[in-house]
């Protein structure tokens, strides 16, 4: 180490000996915003990471076997399920919803076929315990065991009986654990599980059906998956039939996951940014502070630059202890959720932090600290020693750092955005938050500077308690732009939040209960068509209101070229994940405007063509005149875009993403999808006369639905207002900071103010003033900001219709008033406490 920096160092040690003595009192708001948002940080991460090496170390329990067939409509054919049986220890499950009948009752359920050999892996834990044949046909009925909610739905206990299509099943157990139920946030109907013999007797898998049929295989140990789904490839290529491995385990979660802990991340940031504006203040306060030392210094000959290194080492080393301290908060989370978020998941997670999110939560906290308090410092280590040794310019307002402290800082700044996008699972995202968030600290910069310019050149009117408080915004010292900056940046992260979740909430309470059906009827086979419409139409006040045919596909090829190696862009990759739902029809829907391209003629009888999704086929990098291959039932069917439609996915309307002409699908198995609304006292009558005559058909209640995602909306709503609410709680910390660095001045001005016969109610009035108009325009702002995130986050992301909400904006706004009102009060309040006499005496 050089000379230098052990003379730097020095100093720094005997500095900070003497502010922890001093018990950290200018330190405080900087250790507790750092604080802050490095434990948010860290609890996102490692909740996040808790999940993930969860799904990972449970992958083969979650998954049910280490291989995985899955087909739509259809069983694997004879050759297949035998060479799958060569492989090792196999079990074959099938999976569907149907309708239950009790007595007069029907019950949405999730319906589940196994045979002897599951599960595989994992648990299914019963109650009471049943052995391998506790599901046969015994006394003329099937067995059955359910999930708790089907007998809190149905009334029903251990031994009573239900109906599946007219075949009787027997309660024998409660399904307390079921490892691979598919670990997710919504699910439509409780379980019922029933042995093959049971399904088979209900007849609900007849052809056309929709049925999920699962075939899962235990490897013998050292032998690979991935290598043994090569070889099924390479022997039967591809049968129509998803092959998937224990790595794949629970994707449906991971994404959920990554999504939710993206957003949760960058939310965090927000409160980390607004943090550093707290951290800031808090430097520029303590630099004033020891201005008279700073100038000692410079006067015994030290330079401008160790005194920058002694300085920076100080706050460095307060700024790891804030970080640590942070890490060690956050990492806490992991331990507190293990319970509650491991049940709701269907993961078992692991009770302690991993190191990498506390690592990574440590480093946006260094450099966080780093970025924010350069300036003040860089603004010590310029001034001259004359200026700082009199007594009437100690500060280090006004002073630009040099030239190369300002580099540094832009470095610090870029390696903070590198950081975050880096390191975020959606790069795009990420990237536009950064932009985001610096545009809207320069808007709040702007608008504060712009604010005291206005105030000090404005003429003078009103009454001399406006006029007070007026120029209060514009004083030397006044906490104008810290107030701007830290308290509108965390409003605009609370109010992002708020106007999203309202936007969600107005499609789920407002639009689609007004526009969507009342019920989803699905599995009509082709020839109860007419008998469904029949039942309908007998009921006073119910309509039908669409029927269309519908099968699933999987989109293999786009231009000839494998979908796992097109370019797509990633926010259509969902697309190509699974089987879609598609339709044939000869009109175009009315659910959908024709943006490009031609819909065929009624009669039209030529090779395959289809209607695509426009915003799909953009992600896709295709449009009229180019292909795309389905798998359907084994069968791969290529199909030239004839046109394509801009499609609504926000409401419960039908809507596919692909529609072939009628021609291509003709003869392919299908059942029909329909939608019907009723009024609120037929919906029961609705749902028993459909069953009773076709007990095939599954009746779902779009309010069910609504229900679902307004519980998924309400727990992660609060995981979002959480953490905005940190954000805000740092805005709050940086604000009283601001009031603080500037309670002498405030002192003083109040003190003249008593001497020259100003009445105690008469300052507080003047202080409100100042204190609520920059509370207004921060809240102002914050609105703008926040709504302006919220609409992006709506429109582009979510493609849902935004609303603004003005309650949703005001509360974060009032929250906004308030905090400013009450920072300024226990300030001036404090102020008056202050005796005038012994002040006077001494000025």
């Amino acid at each position: 180490m050089s000379t230098d920096w052990v003379t730097a160092w020095r100093i720094a040690r005997r500095e900070l000996r003497d502010s922890i003595g001093r018990g950290l009192g200018g330190f405080r708001i900087l250790i507790a915003c750092l604080a802050l948002g490095v434990a948010a940080i860290a609890a996102v991460g490692g909740a996040r990471s808790a999940v993930e090496s969860g799904i990972a170390r449970d992958a083969q329990r979650l998954a049910g076997g280490d291989i995985e067939a899955r087909l739509l409509y259809r069983e694997a054919s004879t050759e297949q399920q035998a060479y799958l049986a060569q492989l090792g220890p196999t079990t074959r499950i099938a999976e569907m919803r149907t309708m239950a009948r009790v007595g007069d009752r029907r019950q949405l359920a999730a319906l589940k076929a196994v045979d002897a050999a599951y599960p595989l892996y994992g648990g299914l834990t019963l109650a009471p315990s049943l052995g391998a044949d506790g599901l046969v046909k015994r006394e003329g009925r099937h067995g059955a065991a359910v999930d708790q909610a089907f007998l809190d739905a149905t009334g029903l206990t251990v031994g009573d009986a239900f109906a599946l299509n007219r075949t009787q099943f027997d309660v024998r157990a409660v399904v307390l654990e079921e490892a691979d139920r598919g670990a997710g946030l919504l699910s439509l109907g409780p379980r019922v599980l029933i042995d093959h013999q049971g399904l088979q007797a209900t007849k609900l898998s007849a052809p056309g059906a929709l049925v999920t049929w699962r075939y899962r295989v235990a490897l013998p140990e050292g032998v690979s998956a991935s290598a043994t789904t090569g070889a099924l490839t390479e022997r039967f290529g591809d049968p129509g039939w998803r092959l998937t491995t224990a790595a794949d385990a629970a994707p449906n979660l991971r994404r959920t996951i990554e999504r939710l802990s993206l957003f949760l991340t960058l939310a965090s940031l927000a409160a980390l940014l607004v943090g550093g504006v707290g951290a800031a203040n808090a430097v520029k306060a303590y630099m004033d502070g020891r201005a008279r030392a700073v100038a000692i210094l410079k006067c015994l000959g030290a330079p401008s630059h160790i005194i920058f290194r002694a300085y920076l080492m100080q706050i460095g080393i307060i700024a790891t202890g804030a970080t640590l301290l942070g890490a060690f908060l956050g990492g806490l989370a992991p331990i507190a959720l293990a319970g509650p978020l491991g049940q709701l998941l269907g993961v078992r997670l692991a009770s302690f932090p991993a190191l990498l999110p506390l690592l990574l939560a440590i480093a946006f906290g260094l450099l966080t600290a780093l970025v924010f308090a350069l300036w003040p410092l860089a603004a010590a280590e310029r001034l001259p020693a004359a200026r700082l040794m009199s007594g009437a310019a100690l500060g280090i307002s006004g002073v630009r750092p040099s030239a190369k402290r300002i580099w540094l800082l832009i470095a610090g700044g870029l390696a903070l955005s590198a950081l975050a996008v880096l390191t975020a699972a959606n790069k795009w995202i990420a990237g536009g938050f950064v932009i985001g968030a610096a545009l809207a600290a320069i808007l709040f910069v702007g608008a504060a500077l712009l604010l005291i310019w206005l105030v000090r050149r404005a003429p003078r009117f009103g009454g001399p308690l406006w006029r007070l408080g007026l120029s209060g915004l514009a004083r030397p010292g006044a906490p104008t732009l810290a107030i701007a900056v830290s308290l509108g940046l965390g409003l605009a992260a609370l109010t992002t939040t708020t106007l999203t979740e309202a936007a969600f909430r107005n499609q789920l309470d407002t639009a689609l209960v007004e526009k969507a059906p009342t019920f989803f009827f699905i599995d009509i086979q082709p020839h109860q068509r007419k008998a469904f419409a029949d039942i309908l139409q007998s009921l006073h006040g119910v309509t039908l209101e669409s029927e269309a045919p519908m099968l699933r596909a999987r989109i293999v090829k786009i231009n000839g070229i494998a979908a796992a190696e097109a370019p797509i862009a990633d926010k259509v990759k969902w697309a190509t994940r699974n089987e879609r739902g598609l339709t044939f029809t000869e009109t175009p829907p009315t659910g959908g405007s024709l943006v490009a391209g031609d819909w065929w003629p009624p009669d039209y009888a030529g090779p395959p063509q289809i209607s695509f999704d426009a915003n799909i086929a953009e992600g896709f990098g295709v449009g009229i005149g180019d292909t795309l291959t389905f798998n359907l039932l084994g069968r791969e069917i290529t199909a030239e875009i004839a046109s394509l439609r801009q499609v609504n996915y926000g409401s419960f309307a039908m809507n596919f993403s692909t529609i072939f002409d009628p021609n291509s699908l003709k003869a392919a198995p299908h059942t029909i999808l329909a939608t019907a609304s009723a009024p609120p006292d037929q919906e029961t009558a609705v749902t028993r006369q459909v069953t009773d005559a076709l007990p095939n058909v599954t009746v779902i209640r779009v309010e069910d639905a609504i229900s679902l995602a307004r519980k998924l909306l309400n727990q992660v709503g609060s995981a979002l207002a959480a953490v905005a609410g940190i954000a805000v709680a740092a805005g709050a910390l940086t604000l009283a900071g601001a009031v603080a660095a500037s309670q002498r001045r405030r002192v003083q001005e109040a003190v003249l103010l008593k001497t020259a016969g100003a009445t105690r109610g008469q300052i507080i009035t003047a202080q409100a003033i100042e204190f609520a108009l920059v509370g207004l325009m921060t809240a102002g702002l914050g609105i703008m900001v926040g709504a302006l995130g919220a609409w992006s986050i709506t429109t582009f992301l979510l493609r849902m219709d935004w609303v603004f909400d003005p309650v949703a904006a005001g509360i974060p706004a009032l929250l906004a008033i308030g905090l400013a009102l009450a920072a300024g009060g226990i300030g001036i309040w404090r102020a008056l406490a202050v005796p005038a006499g012994p002040l006077l005496r001494n000025s």
